[in-house]
């Protein structure tokens, strides 16, 4: 049998390691102690922890500021732009009106304006929805039917919610939820061959949330992953 003991003070560390010696009929003789100074060892290994925590803190903070700047450039996108583009469709349309005959050319220029401006409109929109959808406003429950029905009519795949009744979270947890969520239905999508999904998000009494996500597909092996090349699942953790 062999026992460490390792004990410190405020500037060191040291590991004991006592190892016992026996005869040939099995009697203990005496016992060999060997001493190691693990002072560096330990400063290193408290960097490491100390430098993981600052780039997870680091890591939070730039998805914080990229969501802040989403948020505001889709905001600047549907109201300044949107209202631009809308009142000048409105104009488009006032003008069409009060030109005399049905079959003019001028009419027919402004109705290709006007079948152009409702495309750009449609495109403003989809634009901001991609930045931020709007639905995250109203809840992470309304955000999440939004987006795996989305889901489910871009992709065919389909897609079945189960939410915990009555949860809430604020703004910066819904976000995070919502893009783990997205992320990984963007995974299945390209990668996984897949037919269903399944989500599940409830509460527990511990006060944890927990978020499943699960689909039929092929799956794959994580050690056969590049990490230099493959990013989706760190950034997810």
């Amino acid at each position: 049998m062999e026992l460490e003991i390792y004990f410190s003070n405020p500037q060191e560390w040291h590991r004991i390691m006592f190892v016992p010696e026996k005869n040939e009929q099995g009697d203990l003789t005496s016992v060999l102690s060997l001493g190691q100074d693990i002072t560096r060892q330990k400063q290193i290994d408290h960097e490491l922890r100390e430098s993981r925590s600052l780039l997870r803190e680091l890591g939070a903070r730039r998805e914080a500021e990229l969501e802040a700047e989403r948020k505001h450039i889709a905001h600047e996108i549907h109201e300044e732009l949107g209202q631009l583009l809308t009142t000048l469709r409105l104009n488009l349309s006032l003008t069409c009106s009060q030109l005399p005959g049905e079959d003019s050319p001028l009419r027919e220029k402004l109705n290709d304006m006007t079948r152009l401006v409702d495309r750009t409109i449609q495109t403003v929109r989809n634009i901001a929805t991609s930045l931020r959808p709007a639905v995250l406003n109203a809840g992470i429950a309304s955000a999440l039917e939004w987006l795996t029905q989305e889901f489910t009519r871009h992709s065919g795949i389909r897609c079945k919610l189960t939410l915990q009744e009555g949860i809430q979270l604020d703004e910066e947890r819904a976000t995070v939820v919502f893009r783990l969520v997205q992320e990984s239905l963007s995974n299945v999508g390209r990668h996984s061959g897949a037919d269903q999904v399944w989500i599940r998000l409830c509460h527990h009494v511990t006060g944890y949330y927990h978020l499943t996500i699960r689909d039929n597909g092929s799956g794959f092996d994580p050690e056969a992953i590049n990490n230099h090349q493959s990013f989706g699942l760190i950034g997810m953790q």
